[in-house]
């Protein structure tokens, strides 16, 4: 082993050290990390051991104080956990029902989401719709493009126009003349070929 290996081990090499020296330093390592092992899962036992003792505690408090209410105070208590209960599903609903539609308008989900729960908190979710409308914009420029071989650029996702067209004659006279109009560094390329 050599010297950068062992040391990464936590073992400190000294010159001139054994492989046996260099074994039982390794074997030490592995005992003192034993133990501190068995250690930290001891306290983690001992821990534990007092969660569960101070949660049945504090069970054990809140039953006492839920028994000593009066009947009014027990039905106020049950009211208000239904009502906080209420009105999570409520804002569920609420968001929810928006994600739906954003969705629908062409939001993805995670942003409708974003843009949904940012409403209902009452948060600027403005930059959320500008995200949204800079990648509309963009991908209806890029149907539009794709769809209209006369705008520079455009036709099926680019030019159509390949060296191999052009060496096999395929693209006429007047293709040429408004490929040279339109992209002239592609028409350059292609005469140049």
């Amino acid at each position: 082993m050599t010297k950068e290996q062992i040391e990464k081990l936590g073992i400190t090499f000294q010159e001139g050290m054994t492989d046996d020296q260099i074994v039982e330093a390794l074997a030490k390592k592995h005992q003192d990390m034993e133990s501190e092992k068995s250690k930290i899962e001891n306290e983690a036992k001992t821990n534990k051991g007092l969660v569960d003792k101070y949660s049945s505690e504090i069970k054990t408090l809140k039953d006492e104080k839920k028994a000593k209410l009066s009947e009014e105070e027990q039905a106020k208590l049950k009211f208000d956990e239904m009502q906080a209960e209420i009105n999570t599903l409520k804002k569920e609903k609420s968001i929810s029902e928006r994600v739906a539609r954003y969705v629908k308008m062409g939001y993805s989900d995670d942003l409708a989401k974003k843009v949904a729960e940012g409403e209902y908190e009452g948060k600027d979710v403005s930059e959320y719709h500008e995200t949204f409308l800079k990648s509309h914009d963009e991908a209806l420029k890029k149907e539009l493009m794709k769809n209209n071989p006369n705008v520079k650029g455009g036709g099926q996702g680019g030019s159509t126009y390949t060296k191999e067209d052009f060496k096999a004659g395929r693209i006429s006279m007047e293709q040429m003349n408004q490929l040279k109009e339109d992209d002239p560094a592609l028409y350059n390329e292609l005469i140049k070929g």
